[in-house]
């Protein structure tokens, strides 16, 4: 992969942010959510999209290919 600097620079503030809370995704969240409160930005959920289930095809078994070993 080609190094850029931009990205190298999102890596750098993921990893201190990570580390600054232990790498406890627990704590991460509850960080993220209290900045999320905080910041007094109308944030909406959508409900999940459903699918109507005569639209979806049936998933079937493929056969193993022949260069398949077991």
């Amino acid at each position: 992969m080609q190094e850029n600097e931009i990205t190298n620079e999102l890596y750098q503030i993921r990893e201190a942010y990570a580390k600054q809370h232990n790498y406890n995704l627990n704590s991460m969240w509850a960080d993220l959510r209290k900045k999320q409160a905080q910041s007094g930005r109308v944030v909406v959920s959508f409900p999940p999209k459903r699918i109507d289930p005569s639209t979806v095809q049936p998933i079937t078994k493929s056969k193993p290919s022949e260069n398949y070993e077991r």
